[in-house]
């Protein structure tokens, strides 16, 4: 029996649990020395670790604080592995915006006063029935906040660099790095958010393996090797923050096939499984879909040693 078109392709594994890199301080005003407050709740900021933050089922196997954790993954493109956009979050972690560079994906409004929010640009699409019907097309193209509003058919152009949110404690390079630990038998994957600089490493290292891969197994691939996810640092950065920039240790993860299995692959050890599907002309010539938003990419707060610097009295 086959599967309906548009179902067949939406299959994703679950997620299960989230490894982060750092995690919640108290946001201490230095001239007071009191806690600062957003909304009128204490405010808090993301603290960078020397280890990864990660929950009891794999405190159990690995440590309180794991410096290294074997991984393996579950899909086999890089795109499914380590999904990324340049995304706004808001200071409970919600998205408020997401965009690829030349198009927004979506955006949400926060109305303060109804305390509702609401979806106006979802997978590329703008219901720009409710965003002038609301003011905020004029709202948005002010200064300081999204910039010059420019629709392209019925989608809004992502400023990328000009957009007044692209800054380190605003839009950021985000990534959201999927994958499985080892010896834990939990169908799905654990999670951990990143920003820039490892996301740039993780991609590099993941093309890299696939190509090691591909040179003593026959055929790039993810999902049958095992790796080992280390967190390496200390190294210190100027980081920008509203505040200013303040200097700061960062630890960055960092992927490689683990050596054991790497030898074994060498060794000519490494059996891959069979390709079962065979790719047709019409799987070659098929016209492109139009990726839709995730919505597990909504879900995680970033940590990083970038404090939170969201504004108190939000103009959207």
């Amino acid at each position: 029996m086959s599967m309906i078109k548009g179902i067949r392709e939406k299959y994703r594994p679950k997620k299960i649990g989230s490894v982060r890199l750092g995690i919640k301080v108290p946001d201490i005003d230095k001239g007071t020395g009191k806690q600062r407050t957003r909304h009128g709740e204490p405010a808090t900021r993301p603290q960078a670790t020397p280890y990864f933050v990660v929950e009891s089922a794999v405190q159990e196997l690995y440590g309180e604080k794991p410096i290294t954790l074997p991984i393996f993954f579950l899909e086999n493109t890089i795109e499914r592995v380590l999904p990324t956009a340049l995304a706004v979050f808001a200071g409970n972690g919600s998205v408020r915006c997401m965009g690829d560079g030349e198009r927004v994906t979506y955006r949400s409004h926060y109305n303060p006063q109804t305390k509702q929010g609401e979806t106006l640009i979802h997978s590329r699409v703008a219901r720009w029935d409710r965003i002038k019907e609301m003011g905020l097309d004029e709202i948005w193209a002010r200064e300081g906040t999204y910039g010059t509003i420019e629709q392209v058919g019925n989608t809004v152009k992502c400023l990328f660099r000009d957009c007044p949110q692209f800054c380190s404690w605003g839009c950021r390079h985000t990534g959201w790095f999927r994958f499985s630990i080892k010896d834990i038998i939990k169908q799905g994957y654990w999670q951990m958010v990143i920003h820039l600089n490892p996301m740039e490493q993780l991609l590099s290292q993941l093309e890299n393996a696939m190509l090691f891969v591909e040179q003593y197994c026959g055929r790039p691939t993810l999902m049958h090797a095992e790796y080992v996810l280390e967190l390496t640092g200390p190294e210190k950065k100027w980081v920008k923050t509203k505040n200013g920039s303040m200097l700061t240790e960062m630890w960055t993860p960092e992927l490689e096939l683990d050596p054991k299995w790497m030898k074994r692959a060498m060794e000519g050890k490494v059996a891959l499984p069979r390709l079962e599907s065979i790719i047709t002309e019409a799987d070659i010539w098929a016209p492109e879909q139009e990726a839709e938003m995730d919505n597990e990419l909504l879900e995680d707060l970033p940590y990083d040693p970038t404090p939170e610097g969201e504004d108190d009295n939000p103009p959207f």
